[in-house]
């Protein structure tokens, strides 16, 4: 029979096979692509963005990932979806737009995805938005002068992970 999410989610072997992947993308379009997304549930819609965004972030396909998870942002229900897929959504999402060179708007980004109030819940997405932070500043020239968005974002990442970190005028601010 035909594959369904549950296949894909519960089968992590069975995921690098294209009949699976060609699936995840079908589920998508038709079910939360488009003007249905709202009649879908968010928890559902986060893990089909989760699962298609994964194969295209693997080819490196940024703009159509980060057009995927746009859409799976602008759900109405999102305040009442698990936050850590908010929080991974919101992460992946900084680092397409690190990717295509949208650094302003990373860095945005970045800070709604460190907007939570409990202390645990900031740690989490700070450890969360590490990933794109470091792989973007590998990407770069070592003495690169790094965007000071970018630089306000990682020091609030880091006390967000350790606290009583400290950032001062002898920081460099290069990548």
């Amino acid at each position: 029979g035909k594959t369904t999410l549950l296949d894909v989610i519960c089968d992590p072997g069975d995921r690098s096979r294209p009949e699976v992947r060609q699936r995840a993308f079908e589920l998508w379009d038709e079910h939360f692509a488009g003007e249905d997304l709202p009649l879908r549930d968010v928890n559902d819609a986060a893990m089909a963005a989760h699962f298609c965004t994964g194969y295209l972030l693997a080819d490196r396909n940024y703009a159509s990932a980060l057009a995927i998870l746009d859409h799976f942002i602008s759900h109405p229900d999102l305040s009442r979806a698990e936050k850590t897929g908010v929080m991974a959504s919101r992460s992946e999402r900084v680092g397409c737009l690190l990717r295509l060179g949208r650094t302003g708007e990373a860095g945005e980004e970045g800070a709604k995805v460190l907007d939570w109030t409990r202390t645990h819940d900031r740690k989490i997405a700070a450890l969360l938005l590490r990933a794109p932070l470091a792989e973007h500043a590998l990407l770069q020239k070592p003495t690169a002068a790094a965007p000071e968005p970018l630089v306000d974002l990682s020091w609030t990442a880091a006390r967000a992970i350790w606290r009583g970190v400290r950032r001062t005028n002898e920081t460099r601010s290069t990548y």
